[in-house]
């Protein structure tokens, strides 16, 4: 498992204590939370530090500084991966809207000769900001079950307003087939009470994205042009957002994480299967998918993915060709689950076969 913690800095770690001291320092000021997120690493294969601030850009690292009388989101974040002992990815928004590689922004927010002249709006809603960051690290560690733990200070609160933490928590749970297939989002409230609240976990139902970075300028493209006046260079994706346009969305050529062995699984959690007639359905856990015809057993891998190409692979040895004259594609809860077989086929069957329910791309 990878661990994953991505803080806000302006009122999360930046709380009011902090802003108030004569001698600020992230750490000290945080040192519960910061204990607390220790302990969730423990037994983590990695054990990772993103920024979850919207400070994703020098520039507006500067803006936000100048504005709030705080420190560089950058220098806090270095101090607390370092304290934690975590592995920090500098990856920011900025290397995917200027087409820099990945930490190249969170270097210059360190340099002290760069010249601050790039800007784009903020996303209010923190949308782009988790898409990008979930996909990042699944892209990285396709075959890993990832843990990302998001803290904000902004919702939650009685009688206000829609807020950070209501729009994710309400994207999300609509489309949970934005979060990688291996990724759990945990959306927690913390901020100037220095209280930690969890709000909710999402469990990923959807591919990892290989293009998202273009996913990304998508997404934001797609929010400025829904955006006839942008106020106080604010603009809110979770509002404009639409997963059924986003044509760009790609499914990485490495299989997600979620492998899963047949024999895995238990009663109920897989559809039936038919191949060529030959009906083979999930017996209860431990036992393999029998063929019922045949009483022999099929073992192999499943994953959920959403093109042709990401088809994951079952050896069928030496069973009869029969068997492995066509596959077919069945729903399992939100996703697809797609079956390739070994074996010899007849020449005039094809090796995958659609079915009416089907997306065409399957």
């Amino acid at each position: 498992m990878i661990y994953v913690f991505a803080p806000d800095a302006d009122g999360c770690l930046f709380h009011h204590a902090y802003r108030k001291s004569l001698v600020p320092d992230v750490v000290a000021h945080n040192s519960e939370l910061l204990d607390f997120v220790a302990q969730q690493a423990v037994g983590s294969s990695q054990f990772l530090v993103l920024v979850g601030s919207n400070r994703q850009s020098p520039e507006i690292d500067v803006a936000c500084r100048k504005k709030t009388k705080t420190a560089s989101v950058f220098i806090a974040i270095e101090a607390v991966s370092g304290h934690l002992k975590a592995t920090l990815n500098k990856f920011l928004l900025a290397d995917i809207f200027f087409d820099r590689p990945d930490g190249d922004s969170f270097q210059y927010g360190t340099d002290s000769s760069y010249k601050c002249v790039n800007r784009f709006y903020i996303d209010n809603t923190k949308l782009i900001l988790l898409y990008a960051q979930m996909h990042h690290i699944a892209n990285l560690n396709p075959r890993e079950k990832i843990i990302y733990d998001f803290y904000d200070d902004r919702g939650l609160m009685p009688d206000s307003k829609k807020e950070i933490l209501e729009h994710l928590d309400e994207f999300f749970t609509r489309y949970p087939e934005m979060i990688p297939i291996n990724v759990s989002l945990r959306l927690n409230h913390y901020g100037n009470s220095r209280i930690l609240t969890p709000i909710k976990q999402i469990e990923g139902a959807g591919i990892i994205d290989a293009n998202y970075r273009r996913t990304v300028k998508s997404m934001y493209e797609m929010t400025t042009q829904a955006t006839p006046v942008i106020k106080d260079g604010l603009i809110y994706s979770a509002l404009h957002v639409n997963p059924a346009l986003l044509s760009c969305r790609g499914s990485s050529e490495t299989s997600p994480a979620s492998e899963l062995d047949f024999s895995s699984f238990s009663d109920g959690e897989l559809e039936t299967i038919d191949l060529d007639g030959v009906v083979i359905q999930a017996k209860e856990a431990s036992q393999p998918i029998i063929d019922q015809e045949r009483s022999s057993s099929l073992h192999g891998t499943v994953g959920s993915f959403d093109r042709d190409e990401d088809l994951i692979s079952v050896d069928l040895g030496d069973k009869s060709p029969r068997l492995a004259t066509n596959a077919v594609a069945v729903p399992n809860k939100s996703r697809w689950c797609c079956f390739r077989l070994f074996g010899n086929p007849s020449p005039a069957t094809p090796l995958i076969q659609e079915t009416e329910s089907q997306p065409r791309n399957v």
